[in-house]
């Protein structure tokens, strides 16, 4: 699973499964259920007149979904073959559960091999419905993906923004503490030094329960040879 997000490779049915069982890890039951396509049809929230594909066409669209990932991998933009994926996957449904979730773990394995960040759909409502309803616009009979397409991929530019502002901070904050370092005129190699042997010196001194101890060995041993001694006065 690890190298899905390491480099590119082709997505195998076993992949999209164990990715499945993840996401559902705590919301199915029984757990055996996670990973097996369904066996009942199954309909979008408010279009119950166009079901997702029928069960029993489950393993031939997902055949068709990898071939055509194979292909597409190499052909398309990077975000607009991870939004595609994404799009294609949730349009086959083919689990009993965690199916937008699965979808998005896909997105974000084929944006990480390729360089981008992961993106996290906003879990406001309103951000919610928009990207529900740019899915369902690419859904439609006419299939018009574009929607969806820009969406994802304002969500991907955010992060690269949000991305390089941060790496920006990093480096300023790191000059800027480098700055006040040599201004504060510290003489870091004596405190070094210092503390080092301040260190050594911690190390060297026994602590109260090993110096306890040793004088406890001591007492005993002490003890001991007495009572040698008395042994060997009764035996004379």
């Amino acid at each position: 699973m690890q190298n899905l997000a390491i480099k590119k490779q082709p997505i195998r049915n076993e992949d999209i499964r164990n990715l499945n069982r993840i996401a559902t890890l705590t919301t199915i039951q029984p757990q055996e259920e996670a990973g097996k396509y369904r066996n009942i049809d199954v309909y979008p929230y408010g279009s119950e007149s166009r079901p997702y594909v029928h069960f029993y066409e489950i393993p031939e669209k997902m055949q068709q979904l990898q071939a055509w990932s194979n292909e597409a991998q190499d052909k398309l933009h990077p975000v607009q073959y991870a939004t595609d994926l994404h799009q294609k996957f949730v349009t086959i449904h083919p689990f009993k559960d965690g199916n937008g979730r699965t979808a998005r773990l896909l997105m974000n394995l084929v944006l990480t091999e390729n360089g981008y960040p992961v993106v996290n759909v906003n879990p406001s409502k309103p951000a919610r419905e928009q990207y529900m309803k740019a899915l369902a616009v690419s859904q439609q009979p006419n299939n018009d993906p574009q929607p969806f397409r820009n969406l994802i991929a304002d969500y991907v530019e955010t992060e690269l923004k949000n991305r390089i502002l941060s790496l920006q901070y990093a480096k300023r904050n790191e000059e800027e503490a480098q700055k006040d370092f040599k201004n504060s005129q510290l003489d870091w190699d004596k405190l070094q030094k210092e503390y080092e042997a301040s260190k050594k010196k911690q190390q060297s001194k026994p602590t109260d329960s090993q110096a306890e101890l040793t004088k406890k060995c001591a007492e005993q041993q002490n003890r001991s040879q007495q009572g040698l001694d008395r042994d060997d006065g009764l035996e004379l």
